[in-house]
């Protein structure tokens, strides 16, 4: 007897649980700044959390629904992590945790920056 199971690895998402992308102050986005810097100069463990835009395709939608409506949407994602390096061009920043894993990161989607 031959049994088929489905890979279920995909994380699939609601859509009620998208948001849209968070504002941040500048002056805040100014003090992530910095203390990214320090970080990254003395290698220390930090907590961020940044948005991640969702991907449409993982979406769980009614069949009336339309994807394209939950453009640029996402969730607001946590990782304690150590930063690596911050390219000032691209702005973006390479993240490190402790199974070494290296997570990029767009500069403009920090939402918050804690020191642990």
């Amino acid at each position: 007897m031959v049994l088929a199971l489905k890979k279920t690895g995909e994380k699939r998402i609601d859509p009620a649980r998208l948001e849209k992308h968070p504002i941040v102050d500048p002056a805040e986005q100014e003090s992530f700044y910095i203390t990214l810097k320090d970080a990254i100069k003395r290698e220390w463990f930090v907590r961020v959390r940044y948005f991640q835009e969702a991907d449409l395709n993982q979406l769980v939608l009614a069949p009336f629904e339309y994807p394209e409506v939950y453009q640029g949407m996402g969730q607001i994602e946590k990782l304690d992590v150590v930063p690596l390096e911050m390219d000032i061009v691209t702005q973006e920043i390479l993240f490190k945790d402790v199974f070494g894993t290296i997570y990029p990161i767009q500069f403009n989607d920090l939402v918050d920056i804690e020191l642990l």
